[in-house]
């Protein structure tokens, strides 16, 4: 509004025609600069089917949406069933281990894992020091980024020369252990 207010001056003293060709190009440029920045029309397809995920670039995009929000503007569990296709496309069958935030049941899915200290509510938990390494972790966003830990998030030692892999969906990142 102050820069609208300061080029009044400069317009009132163009001639009319090249009023409209600035003006018709501002109306073009300000119409299209939200759709380019909020929804360009290349990001919404690059991440479907994880439409949770997206970001916007001023955001970081759906690869970094992570590090601005997590919980349920990101993280649902809904990338569980990805996991469960992401391990077996690759071969992987021995119990990886799984700090995982969601209410589905990660057997269901067949996915054998060791259930991590703050994952999955509904089964025995195992500690952090009994991860097993070497070996895979799957760590959903919320835990990584430490959105219910107090202080520290308590991961951050386990993860302290672990190799990361992949992220399944931008919502479950899975590291190799050392």
């Amino acid at each position: 509004f102050v820069l609208a207010g300061a080029l009044a001056r400069p317009w009132r003293e163009q001639s009319a025609a090249a009023r409209r060709r600035r003006g018709a190009a501002a109306a073009l440029a300000g119409g299209l600069t939200p759709f380019l920045v909020f929804s360009p029309p290349w990001r919404p397809a690059a991440v479907y089917p994880h439409l949770l995920s997206y970001f916007n670039e001023l955001g970081g995009g759906p690869r970094q949406g992570h590090r601005i929000l997590v919980d349920s503007n990101l993280d649902w569990g809904q990338e569980l069933k990805s996991l469960a296709r992401w391990l077996s496309a690759r071969g992987i069958t021995e119990p990886i281990n799984l700090c995982y935030f969601g209410t589905a049941d990660p057997r269901y899915h067949g996915i054998a894992h060791l259930n991590l200290t703050g994952g999955y509510l509904f089964e025995p938990h195992v500690p952090l020091e009994q991860a097993k390494r070497p070996g895979w972790l799957a760590i959903s966003a919320s835990h990584r980024e430490g959105a219910y830990a107090r202080g520290v998030a308590p991961w951050i030692e386990l993860l302290e020369g672990a190799e990361l892999v992949d992220a399944v969906g931008h919502s479950i990142f899975v590291y190799r252990l050392k």
